[in-house]
């Protein structure tokens, strides 16, 4: 796949990115950034954009979706596969596997974590990748965004482009501001109450330091699909 695709990040330093990333256009990935900073106009905060494409030299196909997935959380890319003729006996059994009733936050990020591996193992012999109408950053171009199932899969240019803070405002401004107010409302709660991080990109997190040597007891029947 010869298109050049985007990803905005406030980390400069990925060196593989993670299973079921999203990439699309360089306006997407500054959107994304500008709604994760939510900057001021005296903001000094940079930020990265990464370029490249998504290999397809094992020539495994695209799967296109006709609407936004709606959500990072990996139980939003199983709703979509369910609806799939193709896909659904591929990930039969996955959703009640799928342990979404933990009551500790440990739980749900362990759930989270199995069922981005599951999906992982069962797709992606299937699929390189997933398309969608991005109906949020894109929402007014109706560009195309892409999922991809291994992030191993997207061959990024090194080192990414360092966005400047004015960009990044530049950016913020085009947003709609019920899109600005709802981003500022989750950093405002998120800083007064210190949370954690989400708990999708807890999974994630934790998926990388299993891939890094980490023993993790819950998942270690998962370990061969790393």
């Amino acid at each position: 796949m010869t298109e050049k695709l985007y990803h905005g990040s406030t980390n400069g330093s990925i060196k593989r990115f993670d299973d079921f990333s999203h990439f699309g256009t360089r306006a997407a990935a500054l959107a994304i950034i500008a709604a994760k900073i939510c900057p001021t106009e005296d903001s000094q905060e940079t930020a990265f954009i990464y370029s490249g494409y998504i290999d397809m030299s094992k020539t495994r196909r695209v799967l296109k979706l006709q609407k936004d997935f709606g959500s990072p959380r990996p139980l939003a890319v199983l709703r979509q596969f369910e609806k799939q003729a193709d896909f659904a006996k591929q990930v039969a059994g996955l959703r009640s596997s799928y342990n979404d009733t933990a009551t500790d936050a440990d739980g749900r990020v362990f759930a989270d974590a199995e069922l981005l591996l599951q999906l992982r193992w069962k797709l992606k012999g299937l699929c390189v990748a997933i398309s969608y109408p991005n109906e949020v950053e894109a929402k007014e171009t109706q560009h195309m965004s892409y999922v991809v199932v291994c992030g191993t899969d997207f061959v990024a240019e090194h080192p990414p482009a360092t966005v400047s803070a004015k960009e990044i405002w530049d950016a913020w401004q085009r947003i709609p501001e019920y899109w600005q107010r709802a981003h500022i409302e989750v950093k405002r709660v998120k800083v007064k109450r210190d949370q954690p991080s989400a708990i999708h990109v807890q999974a994630q997190e934790l998926i990388r330091r299993m891939r890094a040597g980490e023993y993790c007891q819950q998942l270690v029947h998962l370990q061969p699909h790393l």
